[in-house]
Formats: C-alpha cells, sequence, structure tokens
C-alpha cells in the first residue's frame, strides 16, 4: 500500500524465487524451484473448461474443441506451406509467379514451457532450412480462447509462408 502523497520503493534482485507457480523452461530464465509442476503434464494437449488444443505425434496442431458448443474447429493438421511470389509489393509485376512450392515447414519441437494451475504454454518449432517458425500457445484458466505468439526467421527470397488451417464446414 502506498499512503496518500507518499511514495513506495521497489527493487530487484537477480536470482531465483524461493517459490514458483508454474514451470519456467527457458534457457534465460530456469527456475528451480516449482510446487505447482506436474510431471504427468504433456506438451500435445492444452485444457481448461472452455477449450481442449491437440497436438499430434510429429508436433503439429491438429485438434481446437470448443467444449461449450461441441465444435471441433480443424479437420486436419496445420500446416505451413511456401509458396514462391516473385510479384511485385506495388501490384507491378502481376503476372510472375506466385504459386505453391511444395515446400512445407516441418515440425521440429514441442515442449511445455510454462505449466501451472493459471496456465500453460506450449512452444512449437517448425524449420525449413534455415527458416524457423517458434509459435507458444497460452491457455489462461477460464479462457474461452488460445493466445499464440509467433516468431519468424524467414530466408526465402522470394518466397512467402503460409498458414493453411482446415476448418471444418459448420453445416
Amino acid at each position: 500500500e502506498i499512503p496518500a502523497c507518499g511514495f513506495a520503493i521497489y527493487r530487484t534482485v537477480i536470482g531465483e524465487p524461493s517459490l514458483a507457480c508454474d514451470i519456467r523452461r527457458e534457457p534465460e530464465f530456469p527456475l528451480a524451484v516449482n510446487p505447482g509442476y506436474r510431471p504427468e503434464d504433456t506438451p500435445y494437449v492444452l485444457e481448461n473448461d472452455c477449450i481442449r488444443v491437440q497436438f499430434n505425434e510429429e508436433g503439429a496442431l491438429c485438434s481446437l474443441f470448443d467444449k461449450a458448443t461441441g465444435y471441433e474447429a480443424l479437420s486436419a493438421s496445420v500446416q505451413y506451406p511456401v509458396w514462391l511470389d516473385e510479384r511485385d509489393s506495388w501490384g507491378g509485376m502481376q503476372e510472375r509467379r506466385y504459386e505453391d512450392s511444395g515446400l512445407r515447414l516441418k515440425p521440429e519441437k514441442l515442449e511445455t514451457v510454462e505449466s501451472g494451475s493459471l496456465r500453460k504454454v506450449v512452444r512449437a518449432v517448425y524449420r525449413l532450412g534455415g527458416s524457423r517458425l517458434e509459435q507458444r500457445f497460452i491457455l489462461y484458466a477460464g479462457a474461452n480462447h488460445v493466445e499464440v505468439q509467433n516468431r519468424l526467421l524467414w530466408d526465402g527470397e522470394w518466397k512467402m509462408l503460409r498458414m493453411s488451417l482446415p476448418l471444418h464446414d459448420p453445416k
């Protein structure tokens, strides 16, 4: 609490906390103590009371299930096709190639980064040559959506990455 017309001083101390409510596996922030860690926790499923997110054995996103409505959003695994795109960004050279190259980013790694009573974070890494896509799927307790953070390192010249979401027809 800060009194009226008062102030407070906060100090940052570098080191590991004595208690942690979840597990974090980050090279820059390792936590050794974790009373909330669940050893049976798998990176292949993120689930709360509202939704369930699943990955297949290769590490690709394959299911987005809404528990309230019983709706499964995906009909197959999400893919990341690489397209040849030699067009001009300003609308010129539209006669140049714009087509699927047949190449796809491949799942490389799937791991649990955080796991606890407040949220779970799963990191998925995809790679093709020197290109790398890292996605963090974040599911909070009680949330009716999953947050996805993307980091892309791209080395393809005249190439474009797409995200292919094969959706179910709700009919």
